[in-house]
Parts: structure tokens; C-alpha cells; sequence
């Protein structure tokens, strides 16, 4: 954190405008609990420099949105702003890189509306799937996967899990099938499936 807080104070730099040295400061704030810190350093991040950059600048608040979305604020709001802005953004340059990754954004921003995740999750798929990008598909599904789960869907979320498990193998992530694993042990857990459960958790423990 010393290192990034350093560089942080060095003059703006075009050739370093993708290293977006602020959002891994939160990140770190995230993990050590400093959430009201964390949440200052998202609302001063925004770097006029990157106006006339609108790729980077979409980065940017795409990154901004995920680590929202790990803080307890009250300004929910917010944090759907910078996935509206980053797909705005995309939209105007006629980019649909990292639209995906904004999808899910979504797919979690609405875990307590399951048919606009649901939504979500259908549109980030659309493009995933034009590009056979099955690992950020495996992030989608896990992310639907998720919310199914939380809101007591759990056949649904075992649907979802399976398929994403499937594109992680095939991706060699296993940090990705010990995620999936885990929702896919809950999932069963609640169903009182215990023997399909214990296999799942088995992977878990992988």
C-alpha cells in the first residue's frame, strides 16, 4: 500500500493511464476493512486526463462499479451509474470489449431483483457468446449463480453453476471451479441433497 500511495502522488502520466493505481488502493482499503476510506478514494478517483480517453475512462469505471459493489454504502445509485456510464461509453466508441464484464456487474448490482439479473445475465451472455469467450461466460453464470442461490432458487442456481463449472474446466481456472463448487454444495446443502453436496464441497476443498 506504501508503494501505491507513492505513486499516486506522481504527475499524471498518459503511457500509465491504464494502471489505475487509485482502484488498487481500493482494493487494498477493501480488504483491510477500511470501507469508509475505500469509499472516498471511488468518489475523488475520476482523473479529468481521461475525458479524452473514453476507453480507459470506461475501465475505470467499470472498476469503480465492482469495488462498489464490495462496500456497504448508501448510495447504491452510484454504483449503478458507473456500469451505466462504462456501457455508455462502449457504446459511443463502438467497443463491445468488457461490456460483458459490466453485465455482471449488473447481474450482481440487482441480487435482490432476480429478473433483472436474470436480464443481465441473458445479455451478457449474448455477447460471450458471439466471441466464444467461455471464461468470462463462467463469470456471468457464477454471478447469476449467486443470486439464484440467495434468493432461495436453488435448482436454478444449481443450472447455473453446472454450466459455469463446465466453461472453467474448459478454461483451466480453478480458482473458478472452487467458487462454483461452493455455490453448487450450497446449493444442494439447502436442498437436503447431502450425497451431491459432499462432492461439490469436495471440489471446494481442492
Amino acid at each position: 500500500k506504501e508503494i501505491l500511495l507513492h505513486r499516486a502522488t506522481k504527475p499524471f502520466q498518459w503511457e500509465e493511464a491504464h494502471r489505475t493505481t487509485g482502484l488498487l488502493l481500493v482494493l487494498i482499503d477493501v480488504l483491510l476493512g477500511q470501507n469508509e476510506q475505500a469509499y472516498e478514494r471511488i468518489i475523488e478517483s475520476d482523473s479529468d486526463q481521461l475525458l479524452e480517453m473514453p476507453f480507459t475512462m470506461a475501465l475505470t469505471k467499470l472498476r469503480k462499479g465492482l469495488a462498489l459493489l464490495n462496500l456497504e454504502t448508501n448510495d447504491p445509485q452510484f454504483t449503478k451509474k458507473c456500469f451505466d456510464d462504462t456501457l455508455t461509453l462502449m457504446d459511443r466508441i463502438h467497443v463491445k470489449r468488457v461490456k460483458a464484464e459490466c453485465y455482471m456487474g449488473l447481474v450482481l448490482f440487482y441480487k435482490s431483483d432476480v429478473a433483472e439479473a436474470k436480464r443481465y445475465a441473458q445479455m451478457g451472455l449474448k455477447e460471450t457468446n458471439k466471441v466464444q469467450d467461455y471464461w468470462m461466460s463462467a463469470f456471468l453464470l457464477t454471478a447469476l449463480a449467486k443470486v439464484l442461490a440467495e434468493n432461495a432458487l436453488y435448482q436454478e442456481s444449481i443450472d447455473a453453476a453446472k454450466q459455469a463449472l463446465m466453461y472453467y474446466e474448459r478454461s483451466e481456472d480453478d480458482y473458478g471451479r472452487m467458487v462454483c463448487a461452493f455455490w453448487l454444495a450450497y446449493s444442494f446443502t439447502r436442498l437436503q441433497q447431502q450425497n451431491e453436496a459432499i462432492n461439490y464441497y469436495e471440489i471446494y476443498e481442492q
